[in-house]
């Protein structure tokens, strides 16, 4: 980890999945896209941008961010738009290229959710779903 790069806590946090792409890293000797979809240095899967609604309830805020994720699969093309989906090992880094700047989300992994309000995450999401989970029940 570098001081640009911060660990993001994201128990207070609910994503929404509206899709995802291939991610091919820029090159910047050739100022170019790579044509090869990016894999992972540590697992070898295919890196994924998932481009998700966050919801944070507690400060009623929300938005729309992608995350780069390494995945065994692709996601599943009948994963309906809006389902809830968490993601492990959550960091931001910032950036800031020819006057503009932002914030690039990458995650370990990601775990498609039960849908509905009494949904149960499966065994291998994170805890910080079991925690969303129990929050909004508290609420």
């Amino acid at each position: 980890m570098s001081l640009q790069t911060m660990p993001i806590d994201t128990s207070a946090l609910e994503f929404r999945y509206h899709g995802a792409s291939e991610y091919r890293a820029f090159n910047r000797d050739t100022e170019k896209r790579e044509k090869d979809q990016a894999r992972d240095e540590n697992t070898g899967h295919l890196i994924y941008t998932v481009r998700c609604q966050v919801i944070f309830r507690r400060n009623r805020e929300s938005g729309l961010i992608t995350v780069r994720v390494p995945l065994p699969t692709p996601p599943a093309d009948d994963l309906d738009f809006e389902h809830p989906v968490d993601f492990t090992s959550v960091t931001s880094k910032s950036w800031n290229m020819d006057g503009r700047d932002g914030q690039t989300w990458t995650a370990e992994s990601m775990a498609v959710l039960s849908s509905g309000a009494s949904a149960t995450p499966p065994a291998s999401t994170s805890t910080s779903a079991t925690k969303r989970k129990a929050d909004a029940e508290a609420a």
